[in-house]
């Protein structure tokens, strides 16, 4: 089966080669430059041998050089920094913040392991943990450091909370939803879940048990959650609806962020039946 794949992937690259080459002369056409664009025309100028004035006025423009969430950072845009940087990236000119725990989207080619690297680069007295958490109580904390200590290895650095710990404990809970069967249908237990989580979210409101850092308290203290305290997470929509009827199902009004409107997008449907032609 390898042949026939392969002569598609062939045919598919013939015709990105034509779409790329279109939409490059239609930029050029209309002077306009994308995101990808953006960033390699700049590096490219920023490190051009032939102009090194360039970069040197630049570098020389900017004082200090401040970046957030730094995990997220690929090596082109590394480039651009030491560009910018000049002959002061370690001697204080460059400051940098990021959590490498929290790098798990490979967001634009993002190198986790690239922050990890400038960081150790840094001078040692440059060195910063930021390990004290201002949003969980202690219990969740703990959780989060015996879950991650293991497979993180000698670089995780424990979390330690701000806050009291003002609700009762274990603050963390699984709920484990079953169906009986060898082999039941994961649209089946995917529904078994969203019972339970809704089922679960409408005890702790109607018990009233205070679980939630009150925040409007001068001290320390908790109250009964409200719905708004509540989010469920998930790593995709595709069943979604299931944990909506069973929201509903319980009385539980909610709001869903992110829905399918990328999907529902023109370029996409195009590039779907493309494909599909293929």
């Amino acid at each position: 089966e390898a042949l026939p794949v392969a002569k598609y992937g062939l045919q598919l690259l013939e015709v990105t080669r034509d779409i790329v080459a279109a939409y490059e002369a239609r930029k050029q056409q209309l002077a306009a430059l994308d995101f990808d664009d953006l960033m390699i025309r700049t590096k490219q100028l920023l490190t051009s041998t032939e102009h090194p004035h360039v970069s040197r006025r630049v570098a020389a423009g900017i004082e200090h050089l401040l970046i957030d969430e730094f995990q997220d950072t690929n090596q082109l845009q590394v480039e651009l920094v030491e560009a910018l940087c000049g002959e002061r990236k370690l001697s204080g000119k460059l400051f940098i913040v990021g959590d490498f725990k929290q790098s798990i989207y490979r967001f634009r080619q993002a190198e986790p392991k690239i922050f990890r690297t400038l960081r150790e680069e840094m001078p040692e007295g440059g060195r910063l943990s930021l390990t004290q958490n201002f949003r969980s109580q202690p219990a969740i904390l703990d959780f989060v450091n015996a879950l991650f200590c293991e497979p993180m290895g000698d670089s995780y650095e424990p979390l330690h909370a701000f806050r009291q710990q003002v609700s009762p404990t274990p603050a963390i809970e699984f709920l484990w939803a079953t169906v009986s069967g060898d082999k039941p249908p994961f649209g089946l237990r995917r529904k078994h879940e969203a019972d339970w989580i809704a089922r679960r979210i409408r005890q702790m409101l109607d018990s009233g048990e205070p679980i939630v850092w009150d925040s409007s308290s001068k001290e320390p203290a908790a109250r009964p959650p409200r719905l708004g305290d509540f989010a469920l997470l998930f790593r995709a929509l595709s069943d979604v609806e299931l944990y909506e009827s069973a929201l509903r199902e319980y009385g539980l009004d909610y709001y869903l962020v992110g829905g399918r409107a990328f999907y529902a997008q023109q370029e996409i449907y195009d590039l779907v039946n493309l494909l599909r032609t293929l």
